[in-house]
């Protein structure tokens, strides 16, 4: 059973969280697009020197715009989390203190302003199997930095300019669950034929077209139970989709 705390902020709209089960904290100090961006960055370091220990599992500190003051050497006693959510803060850089979460698995980088040859991105852990890059400007350059996680099950990099640059073959044969929605992409990668894990695939907003030997790649993808090819230039089921796979269009 989990026990909610909630926990006022003083002069600010929202509320720190941590949920408790079983000795695992999940610390969220978010903020909803809807809410007035940004949180006061004392604030956040407080609640983070207050909770930060291995017993911290989940860390979301989602569109807090501008974490350039936050303390980030305070993880280095939260080597036990699993989940990290740092999207839209407007990082430049990854903090190097990534490296010391060694049981990180998902990792979530969206909506911020990173490079490819980043120095960082060789310390992250090679465990992570989640990893969210929606509209970090995701393109060919990412290609040696995806091959590195060779447990990675699901990749979100929708909102990037993909089209066929990208060399598809570096990520992982393990990969059960790939978002690309409006990436620019006009047919399916012939590498996708290697991914037999896969069970579901998110295409929407591309340039797609109906044509049989476009979705050829996924004929022997038995294991896909979805796509979404919803906003392309698709009006009925295309052929070479295996029958089991349900298709919204």
């Amino acid at each position: 059973m989990k026990n909610i705390l909630y926990k006022a902020a003083l002069n600010v709209t929202t509320f720190s969280i941590i949920l408790v089960q079983a000795g695992e904290n999940i610390l969220d100090l978010s903020k909803s697009p809807r809410e007035a961006q940004g949180q006061d960055i004392q604030f956040i370091n407080d609640e983070l020197k207050k909770h930060a220990g291995p017993e911290l599992r989940e860390l979301n500190l989602f569109n807090n715009v501008d974490l350039t003051q936050l303390n980030w050497d305070l993880l280095s006693k939260c080597t036990n989390i699993k989940k990290l959510n740092i999207g839209a803060n407007g990082l430049k850089q990854l903090p190097a203190i990534l490296g010391a979460l060694v049981n990180l698995t998902d990792l979530s980088l969206s909506h911020n302003k990173l490079k490819a040859n980043d120095p960082n991105w060789d310390k992250i852990s090679e465990k992570l199997e989640r990893l969210s890059l929606e509209g970090c400007r995701f393109s060919a350059k990412w290609e040696k930095i995806l091959k590195r996680f060779i447990h990675l099950k699901e990749l979100n990099a929708t909102r990037n300019t993909l089209g066929h640059n990208f060399d598809w073959g570096v990520v992982s044969k393990e990969i059960k669950k790939l978002t690309l929605g409006y990436g620019d992409i006009y047919s399916i990668p012939p590498e996708f034929s290697t991914f037999t894990n896969l069970t579901e695939l998110d295409l929407s907003g591309n340039s797609l077209d109906g044509a049989m030997e476009s979705f050829t790649p996924l004929s022997n993808l038995y294991a896909l139970r979805l796509i979404n090819l919803e906003n392309n230039n698709i009006d009925e089921r295309p052929e070479g989709i295996p029958q089991e796979t349900i298709v919204l269009l």
